[in-house]
């Protein structure tokens, strides 16, 4: 029998967590982007955090961390400005308006070809082609999540909406 080193209330707490975190507005503002490795696509609520937006009617749904499917509205895309003053490019984001946040994938960065480190509260950056002296800092931790560190006040210009 495996046994745990949480108890069943830390387990419940933390599964409650994780699930506010998601499906509520915990953070203030539409802008903040939350890094994580539950999520299997980048997912925004915000039809405004896109640059380009293809909208149409799916059949394509997600489920989250409530067992509820939630149908997808469209798919965008978009280029987040960094504090540090970098960028961070975005495709094929899901645009599911019942969504409260904006999750950013870690595999899908992954699968672009970068590496991602988690170092004393900082979320750290690299190309799978370089070392971890090339890393830039993306994200911060906050409480018990991870988010963009973009600022808050971002603007985002040339909005394109194309149906499918």
């Amino acid at each position: 029998m495996e046994s745990s080193i949480y108890s069943k209330e830390e387990v419940i707490k933390s599964k409650d967590e994780g699930l506010f975190s998601t499906l509520t507005s915990t953070f203030q503002y539409e802008s903040i982007w939350v890094i994580d490795n539950g999520a299997s696509r980048h997912i925004t609520g915000h039809h405004k955090q896109l640059k380009t937006l293809s909208k149409g009617n799916s059949s394509y749904s997600i489920e989250l961390g409530d067992n509820k499917s939630y149908l997808v509205r469209g798919i965008g895309s978009t280029s987040l400005e960094l504090e540090n003053g970098g960028n961070i490019h975005l495709n094929n984001i899901l645009f599911v308006p019942i969504l409260h946040k904006n999750l950013l994938c870690i595999s899908n960065l992954e699968d672009k070809g970068d590496i991602m480190d988690f170092i004393d509260g900082r979320v750290v950056v690299w190309s799978k082609k370089s070392s971890i002296e090339n890393a830039r800092m993306i994200g911060i931790r906050e409480g018990r999540l991870y988010r963009l560190i973009t600022p808050l006040t971002q603007a985002l210009v040339n909005i394109q909406i194309s149906p499918c």
